[in-house]
């Protein structure tokens, strides 16, 4: 007889200061447990520019895979995450800001008197 399922759920709210060490951590954390057989499952968004999100009408209708700088860093991500593994992930994922349209897709933190 199969065994009962067990699900635990949690949240994790994005930090701005502190994300790419907070987002590497948590997934360093819970990487032992795939070896243990424990599906994870997430959700979220790499599209973090909510100004140019919704001045292009994204979201209402009009689809975020128009506007190159996406589709650019959507192509990075898809490859640092399934085609590298260990810490080569980890140092792609680390260096984001560096990756083709990161900056016009993912939030910015101003720098005070910039």
């Amino acid at each position: 007889m199969p065994q009962p399922l067990q699900c635990y759920g949690t949240t994790h709210p994005a930090d701005r200061h502190h994300a790419d060490r907070l987002h590497l951590s948590v997934g360093a954390a819970l990487a032992p447990l795939r070896d243990e057989g424990v599906l994870i499952v997430s959700s979220g968004m790499s599209f973090h520019n909510m100004g140019v999100f919704q001045s292009n009408g994204f979201g209402m209708g009009a689809s975020s895979r128009n506007y190159k700088p996406s589709e650019d860093f959507d192509s990075w991500l898809q490859q640092a995450v399934t085609g590298s593994v260990g810490a080569r992930r980890s140092e792609l994922l680390a260096a984001w800001s560096k990756a083709p349209g990161a900056r016009e897709v993912r939030w910015q933190q101003a720098a005070v008197g910039a």
